[in-house]
């Protein structure tokens, strides 16, 4: 195999310790590749990927943007490492969700605040890429943690108006919410605006972010 211009990938956990070679321009591709490499270490499962900078902090590989740079900063260098995230629940103290994308930039897994879709089956957001107001059209329950316990919620429908009347954010004080309004499903009355959301108020509680507070519907999580 000639390995100019492949990526060099480095495993290492416990015993265990692999190198090899990658040739993919493309984060899904180095991502399928390195687990394909990985079998034999046993299966179906989510690995973390890093690269290392100058002054030797880890920089993580986990969509396709975070690719593109290490690409464009490593042009002669393009050296990886990886290991499994089966032992590894949080990430500089952010919350990991094994086994669950970011369905708009693809990041593997999604670390920190996870935002999914009460409309679509299975479509879930970073909080990157929710902060941007991706797939705005739909509503979204956001998990700071692990995903809740319960059954069902209520959910609130989107309809044309983006000023939610008599309602007011419980940590700025702001009245009525305009856009994004963020419900407590725990607390009996508890709302967030979108700027108080994005500094993760509240946190320890799961949120069900939409744009009106009119319908309403009942679906299962």
């Amino acid at each position: 195999m000639n390995t100019s211009g492949c990526i060099k990938v480095f495993f290492s956990e416990s015993e265990n310790f692999k190198h090899f070679y990658v040739d993919c321009t493309e984060f899904s591709e180095l991502y399928a590749e390195i687990l394909k490499s990985l079998t034999e270490f046993g299966g179906n499962k989510q690995v973390r990927i890093f690269w290392i900078d100058k002054e030797g902090d880890e920089i993580a590989i986990d969509n396709d943007s975070s690719y593109k740079v290490f690409r464009k900063q490593n042009p002669n260098n393009l050296r990886v490492y990886c290991e499994f995230l089966r032992n590894i629940k949080t990430i500089d103290g952010k919350f990991v969700h094994l086994r669950v994308n970011c369905d708009e930039c693809n990041a593997k897994p999604i670390v920190g605040s996870r935002f999914k879709c009460l409309q679509c089956p299975d479509f879930d957001l970073c909080s990157t890429c929710e902060a941007d107001q991706c797939h705005g059209e739909h509503n979204f329950v956001k998990y700071s943690e692990k995903k809740s316990s319960l059954e069902s919620v209520v959910v609130f429908l989107n309809e044309s108006s983006n000023f939610h009347q008599r309602i007011t954010c419980n940590n700025c004080g702001i009245s009525p919410i305009h856009g994004f309004r963020y419900k407590c499903i725990t607390c009996p009355d508890y709302d967030l605006c979108w700027k108080c959301q994005l500094s993760n108020v509240h946190s320890e509680h799961t949120l069900i972010r939409t744009q009106s507070s009119q319908t309403i519907s009942k679906v299962c999580l």
